[in-house]
């Protein structure tokens, strides 16, 4: 099996671009977050599990976040296998609206290649 560990640059390069991509998505286009999962995918949502690409997007799109904004304060990335997965934390703040306090978030991430890009495979987001 050919090794596929990425250099620290180029997983630095792809988490950003898939932490920006993704919260974008779920900012704008929620209904469209499903296609960063697969049948396979699972998520974890503050103690609830989900698995699989439709399950996961019946839970996102049923929060009772109606509008919501990510602002992501940092993130670590690291290879999560010898087959070119990247794991990604993320932690933030999430925006809700004029009246609604601000709540800080974490979420992980485990990205499998997927084509020329990932897929989310694990999922877990936590807000406290």
């Amino acid at each position: 099996m050919a090794d596929k560990w990425l250099t620290t640059d180029e997983i630095e390069d792809n988490a950003r671009s898939f932490i920006k991509h993704y919260y974008q998505v779920f900012d704008n286009d929620r209904p469209a977050v499903y296609k960063f999962y697969r049948d396979n995918s699972m998520m974890l949502w503050d103690t609830t599990p989900c698995h699989g690409a439709t399950s996961i997007a019946e839970k996102l799109t049923s929060l009772p976040l109606p509008k919501v904004l990510h602002h992501i304060q940092g993130f670590d990335a690291m290879p999560s296998n010898d087959e070119g997965g990247v794991l990604v934390l993320v932690k933030g703040v999430l925006l809700r609206g004029e009246t609604e306090p601000a709540m800080k978030f974490v979420q992980s991430f485990q990205l499998l290649p997927d084509g020329d890009g990932y897929f989310i495979f694990n999922d877990i987001f936590r807000m406290h």
